[in-house]
């Protein structure tokens, strides 16, 4: 039920802006998504590493991934604009320095990518259920195989509780866990 709220929270920031930027006929900058580029880098990045996996998780790393994520559509929706009006090639392309701010629109849609993963898609339930009573941190290549077990890498700092450990030792380094 939760999650319903966070896409409204989503759907309500992104009609707000869409309105604001047809409102004020506002044409985004070309280099503009560097700032939904930086925040889901300190969201992603920064925030996670500091605060640790339950603040990412928790209400308030939802609200800044889902605060990008619609500054993020709405930059797109500025650009389609742009795109329907003729307007694309001057405002975006001809000026070089433009072309060079178009790599900011991968970097950014790529974060925001990696943050809708892990906070509304599978990648969230994965991160829920495996970093519940241990201080692992999960890795990319974590999967669930079909018995419902966690396989991947760790990056452990004790043992989790309930899991095996490819590693003889407590680990300071990554190892393969799987809990059962």
């Amino acid at each position: 039920m939760i999650i319903v709220l966070y896409f409204l929270l989503l759907g309500f920031l992104f009609i707000g802006a869409v309105v604001f930027i047809i409102l004020k006929q506002i044409n985004i900058n070309t280099a503009a998504m560097a700032a939904v580029m930086a925040f889901g880098i300190v969201t992603q990045g920064v925030l996670l590493n500091y605060f640790g996996m339950p603040f990412f998780l928790g209400s308030l790393g939802k609200i800044l991934s889902i605060a990008d994520l619609a500054l993020w559509l709405a930059f797109l929706v500025s650009i389609g604009i742009t795109i329907s009006k003729g307007e694309f090639k001057e405002l975006h392309y001809v000026n070089p320095i433009n072309r060079f701010g178009i790599g900011t629109w991968v970097a950014g849609t790529s974060i925001c990518g990696i943050m809708f993963f892990r906070q509304l898609g599978a990648g969230a339930e994965a991160q829920a259920l495996g970093a519940g009573d241990s201080e692992c941190g999960l890795m990319d290549n974590l999967y669930l195989d079909q018995h419902k077990r966690f396989q991947g890498t760790w990056s452990c700092t004790y043992w989790p509780a309930g899991a095996w450990c490819s590693a003889a030792d407590h680990c300071q380094h990554t190892v393969t866990c799987a809990p059962f």
